[in-house]
C-alpha cells in the first residue's frame, strides 16, 4: 500500500523557516537546561518548567513536520495556537500536582500521555489541513500517522548517527593529542542547537521522500505480518494451556498482568499495521481468515488482565498507576472487543468497518487523554481518597499504612498527611506517627530515606546489630529512625550487619561506619554524618567482596583498626576496607 499523501518538496523558504526555528529551539533548550542547572528561573517553579518543556519540545518538532508556506492559512496558525494552549493547560496541571526532582507518582505516567495525545492530534491537524475538512479520510488519518512515526523515527536516527560522526571526529583528533573537538562537542551551548538542526534538516528531507518513506513502510508491513502470525500463535497457545495451568500462577508471579497488558498492545499495534488496508490483502485466503481471529484470543487476555487489576485494587486499594492501568485495559478492551464483533459477525466488509473503528477510537482516546492530564481528572485525589478509606475502615492498621506514598501525590497528598497526624486513629500510636511525620519530612522524595516503622522491627534490628566497640554510647534507636529500613533489611533476620565507631578522618572524633550485605559476598561500607542531632544521613560508601564468619569473628576478636591512607581504611582481621573518596 502506498501511502495516502504526498507532500511535494518544500520551498527553499519554507526550509530556512524550519531550520531557523530548529536553531531557536536549541538555543532554548541549551538555556532552558542551564537554568535548572545553575537553578535560575523557571527551575523554582513546577508549572513554568513543564510548560516550557513542552512547548521547547513539542511546539518546534510540529512546526518542523507541517509547516510549508502554502498551507501557512489562518486555520494553520490557529491549531498550531490551540496546540500550545493545550500543553499550556497540561503543563500547568503536571507542574502543580508533580514534582520533577522527586518523580512523584504517576508524573511519568502523565507525560508519556501527552506524547501520546500530541501524537494523534499532529497526525489528524495535518490530515484535516490536507482535505479541508475536520473528520478527514481513514487512509489520510492512517498515511499521517506513519508518515510523521516514520519521520521522527528516522530523524532521530539521522541525529543519532550525527552526533556519533563528531565523536569520532573527536577522538580521531585525540590520537594526536588534540581534545578541542571532543571538549567543543560535547558542550551544552554546541550540542543543543546542532542535534536539534541535524534533526530538523531530517525531517525535511524525509517529509518529501515518498517513497523512502513508503518503501520503509512497504518493508514494515511484510516483517509485521509475519509476527502477527506468530504473535497469535503464541496467544491461541497461551489460552490453551490456561485450563492446565490455571490462571493463579499469572498473579504469583507479581507481574503477570503487566506482562498480558504490554503483550496485547504489541498484538494490536501487529494487527493495525497489516490490516490497514481494505484493498490488499496481506496473506493467502487462509491465513487471513485465521489471522482475522486473533482479536477474539487477544479479548480472553484483555479480560484476565482486567481480573487481575480487579484484584489489586481490592486488595491493596487504588493507586495512580492501577488507575492508568485500568485506563490502558478499557482502551485495549474497546479495541479487541470492536474488532471481535467486527470479525464474528460480518464476514464482508469487515475491514471497512476495522477503519472506521480506528477514526472513532482515536477521537475517544483523545478526549480521555485530555480528561486524565486535567485538573478535573483528579487522579491522585482518588487514590488517596481509597487509600484514606482502606485505613480508617481497618483494612491496612495505622503503623504498616503507606504514608510515603501519599506524600508522592503532590500537594494534595501532603495536605491530606498534615490533617492526619492530628487524626485520633493515630494519637496513641506513636509507630504510625513517626512514620506519618518522616512521610512529611520527605516531601514526596522517593528516595527519602524511610525508617523502620515498627517498635518490633527496631527492636529485632537492635538484638541483631553488632556494633564495635562493644561498649559505644549510642542512641541506635534513634540512629536507625534516621536511616532507610532496606539497610536493615538483613539484620531483621540474622547478625549480618555491623556498626564501627572508628576515626576515619583524622580529627579525633569516631566516625559510624555501617556495614551491610549487598549482594552475595559482597559488603557495603557507608559512612554516616549527623547532620543535626539525632539525624544521620550517608554520605558515601564503597563496597568490598568479604567472607562473613571471619568477618565477624575479627570483630569478635577485636581485630579491628584504622589503616593510613589519604583516607584511613578499616582492617578487620586480614580484611581491608578502602574508604577512598565517597563514591556519592
Amino acid at each position: 500500500m502506498e501511502l495516502a499523501i504526498n507532500e511535494q518538496r518544500l520551498s527553499q523558504k519554507s526550509q530556512f523557516i524550519i531550520l531557523a526555528v530548529a536553531l531557536a529551539q536549541g538555543i532554548a533548550l541549551y538555556w532552558f537546561q542551564h537554568s535548572i542547572e545553575i537553578s535560575w528561573w523557571p527551575s523554582k517553579s513546577g508549572p513554568s518548567v513543564t510548560v516550557l518543556g513542552l512547548w521547547l519540545s513539542i511546539l518546534p518538532t510540529s512546526f518542523a513536520l507541517s509547516y510549508r508556506s502554502s498551507v501557512a492559512t489562518k486555520s494553520y496558525w490557529l491549531s498550531l495556537l490551540a496546540m500550545m494552549l493545550l500543553l499550556l493547560a497540561i503543563g500547568v496541571y503536571f507542574g502543580r500536582a508533580y514534582d520533577l526532582e522527586a518523580m512523584r507518582e504517576g508524573g511519568f505516567a502523565v507525560l508519556v500521555a501527552a506524547v501520546v495525545l500530541w501524537f494523534i492530534v499532529l497526525f489528524w491537524l495535518k490530515a484535516a489541513l490536507h482535505e479541508q475538512k475536520l473528520w478527514p479520510s481513514y487512509a489520510s488519518l492512517f498515511g499521517y500517522s506513519w508518515h510523521n512515526f516514520l519521520c521522527i523515527t528516522l530523524a532521530s536516527l539521522f541525529a543519532l548517527i550525527f552526533f556519533g560522526v563528531l565523536m569520532l571526529w573527536g577522538k580521531l583528533f585525540e590520537v594526536i593529542n588534540i581534545d578541542f573537538f571532543t571538549d567543543l562537542f560535547l558542550r551544552s551551548w554546541f550540542l543543543f542547537p546542532s542535534l536539534v538542526m541535524a534533526f530538523a534538516y531530517a525531517l525535511i528531507l524525509f517529509r518529501t521522500q515518498i517513497n523512502a518513506v513508503g518503501v520503509m513502510q512497504r518493508i514494515l508491513r511484510a516483517l509485521f505480518s509475519i509476527l502477527l502470525l506468530v504473535i497469535g500463535l503464541v496467544a491461541i497457545l497461551f489460552v490453551a494451556f490456561l485450563p492446565v495451568t490455571g490462571i493463579e500462577l499469572i498473579w504469583m508471579k507479581g507481574y503477570g498482568s503487566d506482562t498480558i497488558l504490554l503483550f496485547v498492545g504489541i498484538a494490536l499495534f501487529l494487527y493495525n499495521a497489516v490490516f490497514q488496508d481494505a484493498s490488499e490483502q496481506p496473506y493467502g485466503d487462509l491465513l487471513t481468515r485465521i489471522a482475522r481471529f486473533i482479536p477474539v484470543v487477544l479479548l480472553i487476555l484483555v479480560a484476565l488482565a482486567l481480573y487481575g487489576i480487579a484484584l489489586r485494587i481490592q486488595q491493596h486499594g487504588l493507586s495512580v498507576q492501577r488507575i492508568w492501568a485500568a485506563i490502558l485495559v478499557a482502551i485495549m478492551a474497546a479495541f479487541t472487543l470492536a474488532y471481535s464483533l467486527q470479525t464474528l459477525f460480518r464476514s464482508e466488509g469487515w475491514q471497512q468497518k476495522f477503519n472506521a473503528t480506528n477514526r472513532v477510537m482515536a477521537c475517544v482516546i483523545a478526549l480521555l487523554l485530555v480528561f486524565t492530564v486535567s485538573p478535573h481528572s483528579s487522579l491522585n485525589k482518588m487514590a488517596i481518597a481509597s487509600q484514606l478509606n482502606r485505613l480508617h475502615s481497618g483494612q491496612v492498621s495505622p503503623e504498616l499504612f503507606d504514608y510515603a506514598y501519599i506524600a508522592r501525590l503532590g500537594e494534595t497528598g501532603m495536605n491530606v498527611l498534615e490533617e492526619l497526624a492530628s487524626d485520633d486513629l493515630l494519637a496513641n500510636n506513636p509507630d504510625a506517627l513517626t512514620s506519618l511525620n518522616h512521610a512529611i519530612e520527605s516531601n514526596g522524595n522517593r528516595y527519602y530515606a524511610s525508617p523502620p516503622k515498627t517498635t518490633e522491627q527496631r527492636a529485632r534490628i537492635t538484638e541483631n546489630l553488632i556494633v564495635y566497640p562493644p561498649d559505644a554510647e549510642l542512641d541506635l534507636d534513634q540512629l536507625l529512625l534516621s536511616l532507610s529500613s532496606s539497610n536493615f533489611e538483613w539484620c531483621e533476620k540474622s547478625r549480618a550487619c555491623v556498626l564501627l565507631l572508628l576515626d576515619v578522618t583524622g580529627d579525633d572524633i569516631d566516625d559510624k561506619i555501617l556495614l551491610t550485605p549487598s549482594y552475595q559476598n559482597t559488603y557495603q561500607a557507608s559512612r554516616l554524618v549527623e547532620y543535626a542531632p539525632g539525624q544521620y544521613h550517608n554520605v558515601g560508601y564503597v563496597n568490598f567482596e568479604a567472607d562473613l564468619d571471619a568477618l565477624l569473628n575479627a570483630i569478635e576478636r577485636g581485630n579491628v583498626k584504622t589503616k593510613p591512607s589519604p583516607w584511613k581504611n578499616i582492617k578487620i582481621g586480614d580484611q581491608t576496607i578502602k574508604l577512598g573518596e565517597p563514591t556519592q
